[in-house]
């Protein structure tokens, strides 16, 4: 079946940019958190080392606390479940505007934690609606538009965020002005979100254009925990989440780090470190909007997921190894590509796995939870390895990561275009007998 004949109508398009929004105005907070910290320590009169703890816990709560959190958002319906987890991604962030030097840094603790566990339940639930609107055939586009929102949210929070907190009123206070303002962002998203979805009945009908499985047939009798066990089944689900944050952790390592690291050895300024750094989110949202046609036009996606185990490695080393600036920003530029360029076809794999809505989405809510650890893994492992063998060495390992994620890549079957192309046409042949 050629996918240039299935179309996704307004309506899904329109549920699907509502929770996209939410999610990349989430991430202008997230990397933006850096520039925002020194004025939230000048109004509260906390240390660095506490602003650390804020930011680093929250993502140890995501892997414990993403599966059971998406298995209670998932009882119910998706019209409710998705637009109700954007709300509590709101209250979290909302309370961390309200921290006060009375408080210090608890409300920004307990806020941080909420937001980060129904952040990550966010894209799982998602996955549930996905199955229902999107043919497989188009599910390679629509995650590569998804993975393309957040590093445009990224690149925002990068170079916007210090004019965004002038326009909201400077420093020391304006950071409350950003998160109340990104709150706002997150209710009219939810609030969207619901009316549009509507009873489903609009949404276009991509159930019956999956790839069909032995557990494709379970209806909604079916228990998260069978949907659970059902996903762990395969392969792929494991091979997947566990070389994912091979590749998170050093992209993270990089983004937080590269910035001082340039400044303190190569004597950069905080603007042209800055800028360097930002070519990462540019080129990832590049990648992530012309992944799916070249995969597509290729007709295999294997290859273009497991070659940046090698290509990774060598750029992010040359961002640390060279002197030139020139070649940092290439180096950034390439790595920016290379992080995201494979992720809309890795991500697609888990739905064409012939799994049930729920079991598509407890795939999806294990590989989260395993990015999350790379995610704390930057912060807490690199960090550690900086105190124990120096900045520099530190950051050299961790440029290495990427070969884990290529080697166990290796692994997971081919399943582009051309495979699902045979799928497709094997079943319609079985359907018409």
């Amino acid at each position: 079946m050629a996918d240039t004949k299935i179309k996704l109508n307004s309506t899904t398009w329109s549920v699907l940019f509502c929770v996209w929004i939410a999610q990349g105005t989430v991430q202008i907070l997230q990397f933006g958190w850096g520039m925002m910290s020194p004025g939230i320590m000048e109004y509260l009169g906390t240390d660095i080392a506490q602003m650390g703890m804020v930011g680093g816990i929250g993502p140890w709560f995501s892997v414990l606390l993403t599966i059971p959190v998406t298995i209670l958002a998932g009882r119910l319906n998706p019209h409710f479940a998705v637009a109700l987890v954007i709300i509590i991604l709101a209250i979290g962030q909302g309370l961390m505007a309200f921290a006060t030097p009375e408080t210090g840094v608890t409300l920004l603790v307990v806020g941080n934690i909420i937001a980060q566990i129904v952040n990550l339940a966010i894209p799982t639930l998602l996955a549930t609606v996905k199955v229902k609107a999107v043919p497989a055939q188009k599910i390679n586009l629509v995650n590569g538009i998804e993975n393309m929102v957040q590093p445009i949210g990224q690149f925002i929070a990068t170079m916007g965020m210090t004019a965004l907190l002038t326009i909201a009123g400077g420093p020391v206070l304006g950071w409350k002005n950003v998160f109340y303002v990104i709150c706002g962002i997150l209710i009219l998203a939810a609030i969207l979100y619901y009316i549009i979805y509507g009873n489903g009945s609009k949404l276009t009908a991509g159930i019956n254009a999956q790839v069909q499985g032995a557990g494709s047939s379970a209806g909604d009798e079916e228990t998260w925990g069978h949907a659970l066990l059902s996903a762990w089944k395969h392969k792929e689900v494991w091979l997947t989440s566990i070389a994912w944050p091979f590749t998170t952790l050093v992209w993270i390592a990089i983004f937080f780090y590269f910035p001082y690291y340039a400044q303190s050895v190569h004597g950069l300024s905080p603007a042209l470190s800055g800028a360097i750094v930002a070519m990462i989110p540019l080129f990832s949202a590049i990648a992530s909007a012309t992944a799916p046609a070249i995969t597509s036009k290729a007709g295999v996606d294997k290859p273009f997921i497991c070659i940046w185990g090698i290509i990774l490695p060598i750029v992010y080393l040359g961002m640390i190894m060279t002197s030139s600036v020139p070649v940092m920003f290439i180096c950034s530029a390439i790595a920016g590509y290379g992080a995201y360029m494979w992720v809309p076809a890795a991500f697609s794999n888990l739905y064409k796995l012939g799994l049930s809505q729920k079991g598509v989405t407890m795939a999806i809510g294990t590989l989260y939870s395993f990015m999350a650890i790379g995610s704390a893994g930057a912060g807490t492992v690199v960090g550690a390895l900086i105190n124990i063998i120096g900045f520099k060495e530190a950051l050299i390992l961790s440029c290495f990561t990427p070969v884990v994620f290529g080697i166990l890549q290796l692994f997971v079957p081919e399943m582009g275009r051309k495979w699902l192309d045979k799928v497709m046409a094997a079943q319609a042949a079985a359907a018409a007998q």
